[in-house]
């Protein structure tokens, strides 16, 4: 019994690289660029701002900066509560928000997120 406990605590992604880069590099950006598309329409209708592309829209800005900072606070446990490295969050999660806004899409920030992603895992793992 005290083998099968050990084994079923074991994450899967440890050993495959390969189910790594799928989960880690793929799948988990998608969720999250997805969960981002929820924060901005959420913090749209709190700021009553219209999902508008114009640089001189101070509601637009707020909304990019709320949205991001929801984003930086789930990646809080993986970043070990580094300032640089939720900073560094909260500027990506924000610039795609405002690619968000400006491309009216989710599949630009959804590529550079899984790109991201993906760069990480790989040199983690050792691949480059």
């Amino acid at each position: 019994l005290d083998k099968i406990s050990g084994l079923t605590q074991i994450p899967v992604t440890t050993e495959n690289a390969y189910m790594r880069v799928l989960i880690w590099g793929i799948m988990i950006p998608v969720i999250e660029t997805m969960f981002l598309a929820v924060a901005i329409v959420f913090w749209n209708m709190v700021t009553k701002s219209r999902v508008t592309w114009n640089t001189g829209n101070l509601k637009m800005y707020w909304v990019a900066l709320l949205a991001g900072s929801i984003l930086s606070l789930l990646h809080w446990k993986v970043r070990l509560s580094s300032d640089f490295a939720l900073f560094v969050d909260l500027a990506f999660f924000a610039l795609s928000t405002l690619l968000i806004f400006n491309r009216k899409q989710l599949a630009e920030a959804m590529g550079i997120h899984i790109f991201v992603n993906t760069a990480v895992v790989g040199r983690s793992i050792g691949w480059w």
